[in-house]
């Protein structure tokens, strides 16, 4: 015996009829939280925050700021030709 249902209804009809709960509110909050985390960290990460503990150890020893960017940029006078 072969049966074939064929229903027309929204997604959240079919949870209900279905017994299912309704987690859109538990998704729109768990939302929200991963957002809030996901600012705190890229504030850690901005620019002027990475710049601000660099120079809070570069107040203690500037030689190694200097060691410290000696490679990626050259600091020396460009030559005349």
């Amino acid at each position: 015996m072969k049966l074939s249902v064929e229903a027309d209804c929204s997604p959240a009809e079919l949870r209900e009829f279905l017994g299912m709960p309704e987690i859109k509110p538990m998704q729109d909050a768990w939302l929200e939280d991963m957002n809030k985390k996901m600012e705190v960290e890229i504030k850690k990460m901005s620019p002027a925050a990475l710049m601000e503990k660099w120079m809070n150890s570069a107040s203690v020893n500037p030689e190694w700021l200097r060691s410290m960017f000696g490679g990626v940029i050259d600091v020396t006078e460009p030559t005349k030709k």
